[in-house]
């Protein structure tokens, strides 16, 4: 049965799917934490890998992966970005051109809706529903024929993974208000049973002030939830960063036309102030990121994929129980009726 593994980065974004032969990583914020499971593992081949862009916290650790002599990494799949300009971005650059170079890496410099080929893959269709061909062409930073222009987060490649000719999970790594708009106009659906929410749960506009950020997050996730209509959220968050996943966020989640599990990678400070207990028996062997300093809520997650029964067969029982006996405040939980 195939798996997607969502790993405990801390703020960012890491996902890696086993799909029969087929072995695909979708951002690596953490290279030496993905690693760790590679070699747990026995496994010295990534067949794919899908940066869906160019923000520190989706690919810090993808240099170090294609540079170890441990992993071959078959493909990379990016879209280009002349307005990014950072350490990261630059470093990523040149080990690109150099894996090229020295190993063979091909390197796919445009992804996004209507490519010509399509992503490898065995029981499990990956579908790229953005960015659209004329963002691709306009980019970070350009400006489109209306005078808006681009961010990198509006230029976050979105997926849907489909299994059974069902769609599960929905992976849109940074998206904002404008990419789904720009999803809609082009009549693509967005439904999955699974959403990892865009941005981390935090703030998806730089408005002028708290109160707008919050009308726009509202605006945002309530449209995102009627399009998707998940059944399981998942936030990948860094305890004590931004202060994700945002609770105008969570509240929209609870409001919603149907009941949605929320978990979290870490355990946000708007749920607990306090210490967690140290190896709370809820977190599988997986490694994850706030596991040493016992920040872990969900943690690393492994999801089976299994049509539309893969919700239903998720074990919570432990992690529940975690939640209830040593969180004092769960944004995850409805509130109280009074």
């Amino acid at each position: 049965m195939p798996s997607l593994i969502i790993f405990d980065v801390g703020h960012g974004s890491c996902a890696f799917l086993q799909d029969g032969a087929v072995r695909t990583l979708f951002d690596c914020k953490d290279a030496s934490l993905l690693v760790e499971f590679l070699l747990a593992h026995n496994i010295d081949k990534i067949d794919q890998v899908v940066i869906s862009h160019t923000d520190a916290d989706h690919i810090a650790g993808i240099a170090a992966l294609i540079q170890s002599d441990y992993v071959q990494i078959g493909s990379v799949y990016v879209n280009a970005d002349a307005a990014k300009d950072t350490d990261v971005w630059s470093e990523l650059k040149i080990a690109l051109q150099d894996a090229a170079d020295k190993k063979g890496l091909e390197v796919m410099t445009t992804i996004g809706a209507n490519m010509p080929n399509s992503l490898d893959h065995d029981a499990v269709r990956i579908e790229v529903v953005a960015p659209g061909i004329l963002w691709r062409l306009t980019g970070n930073g350009g400006r489109l024929p209306n005078g808006d222009s681009l961010n990198a987060n509006s230029m976050s490649v979105v997926l849907r993974l489909h299994h059974d000719n069902h769609p599960v999970v929905l992976l849109p790594g940074d998206m904002d208000m404008p990419a789904l708009q720009e999803i809609v106009a082009r009549n693509q659906q967005l439904t999955a049973d699974i959403l990892v929410f865009p941005h981390h749960g935090g703030y998806v506009s730089a408005a002028g002030n708290a109160a707008a950020r919050q009308a726009e997050n509202i605006a945002f996730t309530t449209d995102l939830l009627s399009r998707c209509a998940p059944r399981m959220v998942v936030f990948s968050i860094g305890r004590g960063i931004h202060a994700t996943p945002r609770p105008e966020i969570i509240q929209q989640i609870h409001d919603g036309p149907q009941p949605c599990v929320i978990s979290c990678t870490q355990l946000s400070e708007h749920c607990h102030a306090g210490a967690t207990p140290a190896n709370p028996i809820h977190l599988g062997p997986l490694p994850a990121r706030g596991r040493p300093g016992n920040r872990c809520c969900g943690g690393s997650m492994e999801i089976q994929l299994a049509g539309n029964g893969t919700v239903a067969a998720i074990v919570r029982q432990l992690h529940t129980d975690f939640i209830t006996n040593h969180v004092t405040t769960p944004l995850c939980l409805p509130p109280a009726v009074p």
